[in-house]
């Protein structure tokens, strides 16, 4: 899933006596799936119950004692002290399950505030499955399909374009041929269109 971004934004030249609209998240997510939030040394600040057992199993911590804890399996997920810039999607293994870290660092808009990292942890089966519905329902070629996949994760064109042997043009037109058969008009529209499939 992608993290919301911002649904509308202020007008830059607001008419008089009128406040802009406060611009709101595009994508509202379960509490299960929410992100959570950590500093650039991989400290966390803001950690949901379900990542709290991924990322301690199979001891079952609190979160006040397994700071700490969590800190060093976000590092070693992630094979870096701190993150201060974009980091691609990362599987890894909690137990017998395989998920996917996906990690988007946040700017502060105003000000001096230090940098956030927002962390998301999916099940990679999850994933999986919601692709084989999707190509079925929406008669994915499988070199869109292919796309799609790559989409999921997360990737650049230009990285996508290198993993399928094609030029970024030719990436492209999948995306846009896959837009008109989900009905997505942005990349996030065609992630969301993919995980939202399900049997």
């Amino acid at each position: 899933m992608a993290i919301g971004a911002m649904a509308a934004r202020p007008s830059a030249h607001p008419q008089r006596g009128h406040r802009p609209r406060r611009p709101r998240p595009a994508i509202s997510m379960p509490s299960a799936q929410r992100p959570n939030w950590t500093d650039v040394e991989l400290k966390p600040s803001y950690v949901n119950d379900s990542a709290l057992g991924i990322l301690t199993y199979p001891n079952k911590l609190k979160a006040p004692k397994s700071a700490a804890t969590i800190q060093g399996q976000l590092r070693t997920i992630l094979q870096a002290e701190r993150v201060t810039e974009p980091v691609p999607p990362i599987s890894f293994l909690s137990g017998s399950r395989r998920y996917v870290c996906r990690s988007l660092l946040l700017k502060p808009w105003r000000g001096t505030s230090p940098l956030t990292v927002a962390l998301l942890l999916e099940r990679q089966l999850r994933t999986q499955a919601a692709l084989s519905e999707a190509s079925w329902r929406y008669r994915l070629s499988p070199r869109e399909a292919e796309t799609v996949q790559h989409l999921v994760l997360g990737l650049t064109t230009k990285e996508i374009a290198q993993r399928m042997n094609v030029s970024a043009n030719t990436v492209k037109h999948f995306v846009r041929l896959v837009m008109c058969k989900v009905g997505g008009t942005t990349r996030t529209g065609i992630v969301g269109a993919i995980l939202a499939c399900r049997r």
